[in-house]
Order: C-alpha cells, then structure tokens, then sequence
C-alpha cells in the first residue's frame, strides 16, 4: 500500500475507535441514570408498603 493511502486508512480506523469509545461512555452513563431512577422508584415503593418505613 502507498504510504498516503496506509496513513489515510490508520486515521479512519482510529476515528472509528474513537467514535465507538464515545457511543459507549454515552450508553454507559444513560444507563447508570436509568438505574438511579429505578433505585429511586424502589425505595419509594418500599417506603410506601412498609410500615416500618
């Protein structure tokens, strides 16, 4: 492969990586909201139906 051609396919590649990188910490921090959310819905629920509480 030319040098030009190699360099462009290695900057495509590692824009690719990055992209995939990013695409992921987002779904991971959407999901760790989710997740308070529902944690946050339990204990209402629990508090609601425990006396106790």
């Amino acid at each position: 492969m030319e040098p030009k051609k190699k360099k462009m396919v290695l900057t495509i590649a590692l824009l690719c990586l990055l992209a995939g990188l990013a695409i992921g910490a987002f779904v991971a921090s959407k999901e760790k909201e989710i997740a308070k959310e529902q944690m946050g819905k339990n204990l209402e629920v629990s508090r609601a139906t425990d006396p106790a509480n």
